[in-house]
């Protein structure tokens, strides 16, 4: 999958952040994943910090509910949630193991032997070989507009309201420091 990242924003010497222009979704999915199978599997996963990711949309509801999708704890929490939350990332979390459930197990609920003996390979591939083809755009705001148009080719065109919300987040980002 693609990314388009802003430049990098040094925060100290070796410490930088970057905002996500495109691949917002495909990075919270993965996030969701490597949740999932951090509880479902810790002895694989225990020494991943999933702290990595912040977002700053809906007055700092959304990163609440990341937050809250991060502190779960057992598969039992996972399969509390009810389809109804407003919680994007629990929903998320909750169809992720439905459907690992769905594929990993027979009908009598039983752990299918060809994945349970090949558990730490299919984590091992899902941590080394998914690869994202990373766009950092330096550019100003009118570039960065013809870079995600052109990525995103084979999707719909930006239409005014997109390039309102491209316009304001860049005022209020840039110019008001919010």
């Amino acid at each position: 999958g693609t990314m388009q990242l802003s430049y990098k924003k040094f925060i100290v010497k070796n410490e930088f952040e970057q905002d996500v222009i495109d691949g917002q979704q495909r990075l919270s999915t993965i996030l969701c994943i490597i949740k999932y199978l951090q509880i479902r599997y810790p002895v694989y996963l225990e020494n991943i910090d999933l702290n990595w990711l912040e977002t700053r949309v809906n007055n700092g509801k959304e990163n609440e509910f990341l937050s809250e999708m991060l502190l779960l704890e057992t598969i039992d929490d996972i399969r509390k949630i009810d389809d109804s939350t407003p919680n994007k990332y629990l929903r998320n979390i909750h169809l992720i193991d439905e459907i690992f459930v769905e594929h990993t197990t027979d009908d009598e609920q039983k752990n299918l032997p060809l994945f349970c003996n090949n558990v730490e390979r299919f984590i091992k591939y899902f941590l080394s070989d998914i690869y994202f083809v990373v766009v950092e755009t330096l550019a100003g705001l009118s570039k960065t507009i013809q870079i995600f148009k052109t990525i995103n080719t084979a999707g719909l065109d930006l239409n005014g309201s997109d390039l309102f919300k491209v316009h304001l987040y860049e005022y209020l980002h840039d110019k008001k420091n919010k």
